[in-house]
C-alpha cells in the first residue's frame, strides 16, 4: 500500500505542476501569432530580392508587454515532417516602448537560408505567399518569453500539458497493476487459510 500512496502523491504533484505550466503557457500565448506570410524584399537597394518571412504577433492580453521578449520560429517539411530550420528571435522593448493590449509587433526578416534552399519555386512565385504547401513548408512561430509589469519575465516551460498527461496516465496504469496484484495476493491469502 505504501507504493500506492507514493504513486498517488506523484500524480498529485504532477497535477499541480501541470496547472502551473498551463497558467504560464496561457500568459505567454497571449502574445499571439496572428499573421504569417512570405514577401519579397532586399536588405540593401543593390541586393537581389529574396524571400522574407513576415510575422505579426498581437498582444491579446490585458497588460502591456515591456522589457525582454523572445519567440521561436520552426520550419518543417510538409511532406516528411522533418525540421528544416529553427531559430529564436528576441530582444528588449525599452522603457518608452511597450506593446499595449491589442497592439501588434511585426517581424520582417530574410527567410532562413535552409528554407529557401528547400524549394526552387522562389523565382517564379507571386508574392506575398500565405499558402506554404506548394513550397513543402510548414511554418510555426510562438512566443517563448515575454515581460509584463505585473509578472516580470515569463518564460515558456520546456514541458507542456501533454507531457504531464502522459506521465499521469503512466502512473495511473502502474497503480491499476499494483491494485490488481494486491487483490490477487489477498485472494491467495484467503485460499491458503482454508
Amino acid at each position: 500500500m505504501k507504493r500506492l500512496s507514493k504513486k498517488q502523491a506523484e500524480i498529485d504533484s504532477l497535477e499541480k505542476d501541470k496547472l502551473k505550466v498551463t497558467k504560464v503557457n496561457k500568459q505567454i500565448d497571449a502574445f499571439k501569432l496572428t499573421k504569417i506570410s512570405i514577401s519579397e524584399d532586399q536588405f540593401f537597394s543593390d541586393d537581389p530580392k529574396s524571400p522574407y518571412l513576415d510575422l505579426v504577433f498581437t498582444n491579446t492580453s490585458t497588460e502591456a508587454l515591456i522589457g525582454e521578449y523572445m519567440f521561436n520560429i520552426e520550419i518543417y517539411s510538409k511532406k516528411t515532417g522533418e525540421k528544416i530550420a529553427a531559430q529564436g528571435s528576441g530582444g528588449t522593448f525599452n522603457d518608452d516602448y511597450a506593446i499595449k493590449p491589442n497592439e501588434t509587433y511585426d517581424y520582417h526578416q530574410p527567410l532562413f537560408s535552409e528554407a529557401v534552399a528547400h524549394s526552387n519555386l522562389w523565382k517564379t512565385t507571386k508574392y506575398p505567399i500565405t499558402d506554404f504547401a506548394p513550397y513543402d513548408l510548414v511554418i510555426k512561430a510562438y512566443a517563448s518569453k515575454i515581460t509584463t509589469k505585473k509578472d516580470g519575465v515569463i518564460i515558456r516551460p520546456k514541458a507542456d500539458a501533454a507531457y504531464f498527461d502522459a506521465e499521469i496516465k503512466k502512473l495511473n496504469e502502474e497503480i491499476k497493476v499494483l491494485k490488481e496484484t494486491k487483490a490477487s495476493l489477498d485472494e491467495l491469502e484467503l485460499t491458503d487459510h482454508d
